[in-house]
C-alpha cells in the first residue's frame, strides 16, 4: 500500500545584515528597509517584521534580499508617548516569512526619538529673498 505524495517545501532562514533608517519618531509609520537574504515570498500575509518578538507588522518582499515593513507606534492606549526623559527607547526588529512560526534574523536596534512639534516661528513673514532670521518655539529639541 502506497500513500499519495505530499508536498513539502524547503526555504532558507531569512538573514538581516542591516536596516535603513534604525530611528524613527514615536508615532510610527517610519518606513524601514530591510537588508539580508533569504526573504522568500511564502504568500500573502506571511512576511511580517516582529518588533521586541512581540509586535508584528506587515512586511513587503521586493526580492530576496530587500523587504520594507513600517514601525510601530511607541505610544500608550491613550495615545502619550512611552518615552521617558533622556531614556533612549527601541526596539529589536527581527523577521518571519512563515506567518510567525519562525523569528529569524539577528536583532536590529531601531531607536525611537520624540517627534518634534513647532508651536510658532516669529517673525511668521518675510521678504522673497531670505536672509530673514526666525525663532522657532517647539517641543521635543534637544
Amino acid at each position: 500500500m502506497w500513500s499519495t505524495p505530499v508536498k513539502y517545501l524547503y526555504y532558507d532562514i531569512p538573514k538581516i545584515s542591516h536596516i535603513e533608517p534604525t530611528c524613527g519618531p514615536e508615532t510610527g509609520y517610519t518606513q524601514i528597509e530591510v537588508h539580508g537574504s533569504g526573504f522568500s515570498d511564502l504568500g500573502r500575509n506571511k512576511a511580517m517584521c516582529v518588533f521586541n518578538r512581540t509586535v508584528f507588522t506587515n512586511a513587503t518582499i521586493m526580492s530576496d534580499e530587500l523587504m520594507f515593513c513600517d514601525s510601530p507606534a511607541l505610544l500608550n492606549v491613550q495615545g502619550y508617548s512611552l518615552l521617558n526623559g533622556d531614556d533612549t527607547n527601541y526596539y529589536h526588529l527581527q523577521v518571519t516569512i512563515d506567518g510567525g512560526h519562525m523569528i529569524a534574523g539577528s536583532p536590529q536596534k531601531f531607536n525611537y526619538y520624540q517627534q518634534v512639534i513647532v508651536k510658532d516661528v516669529t517673525p511668521n513673514r518675510g521678504p522673497l529673498h531670505g536672509n530673514t532670521e526666525i525663532a522657532v518655539n517647539a517641543t521635543g529639541l534637544k
